[in-house]
């Protein structure tokens, strides 16, 4: 059994005239529900041995944050596919995950945190900015999850949802 940490990045500020959506950074109140559900996740005991990272900067800024609460902090990976990904490159990209990472921890952008839960899952699940998804998985490597494993979504919690 394993345990999938499905999140979208925090709230992120608008885009400036001329600047990227790629390089938008995270509000002051994204930096701090990052940090907060950071902390929520290790009081729950789910500390991630390893974390799926996308490359923008919201989503990096909300991995540095959420990460600070882990000790030992995990190893966080970036991939340049993830940014603009549909479930299937998530699924590819957890493929190549180490099993003996028994928590892992995804942090991206929706639509398709929203699909990746409901494809692994079959239910839906509400992912404002800073939502984390627990879905709990009956597999021993994270490749399974390409051959059609289905989970079960254990918890949805947003930043309004856990105390400081």
């Amino acid at each position: 059994m394993k345990t999938l940490l499905i999140m979208r990045h925090a709230k992120a500020n608008d885009t400036a005239p001329g600047e990227r959506d790629f390089n938008r950074t995270l509000a002051p109140r994204g930096r701090e529900d990052a940090a907060k559900m950071g902390r929520h996740i290790a009081t729950q005991h789910l500390a991630p041995t390893s974390v799926l990272v996308s490359p923008a900067d919201r989503a990096k800024e909300t991995a540095d944050a959420v990460t600070r609460a882990f000790n030992p902090v995990p190893e966080i990976s970036y991939s340049d596919d993830l940014y603009v990904a549909v479930p299937h490159t998530w699924l590819d990209e957890m493929a190549g995950v180490d099993s003996s990472c028994d928590c892992l921890l995804l942090i991206g952008h929706n639509p398709t945190m929203e699909a990746l839960v409901a494809l692994l899952t079959g239910e839906g699940a509400g992912m404002s900015t800073a939502t984390v998804a627990r879905v709990e998985v009956d597999v021993d490597e994270w490749r399974e999850l390409a051959n059609g494993a289905q989970g079960k979504l254990v918890g949805v919690w947003g930043p309004g949802d856990v105390a400081d």
